[in-house]
């Protein structure tokens, strides 16, 4: 079972950099999962217990896009992410 003060860490960081992406760019961006890595990658390690390089940390993103889409396209996306990535470094 995923710790909730690693939930609850990694959910501020990703609408943490939600605002600062909106705030750069304003709308969309097709490498924000890009850009979304980068501006986590100093405090994620910290939540997921290792060092992830950014390309990892954009993969994940990636993939928690696309199964949010497919499979909740009605939640909300942070939670969602945090979830699918805790879950997925535990198996």
């Amino acid at each position: 079972m995923v710790d909730q003060d690693r939930v609850d860490r990694l959910d501020k960081l990703l609408r943490s950099a939600a605002r600062a992406h909106h705030a750069e760019f304003g709308g969309p961006n097709p490498g924000w999962p890009e850009w979304y890595a980068a501006f986590i990658h100093p405090e994620i390690g910290a939540i997921v217990g290792f060092d992830p390089t950014i390309e990892q940390v954009a993969e994940w993103l990636r993939q928690a896009d696309e199964l949010h889409r497919a499979e909740a396209p009605d939640d909300r996306w942070p939670p969602f992410y945090t979830r699918w990535i805790l879950e997925s470094l535990e198996e």
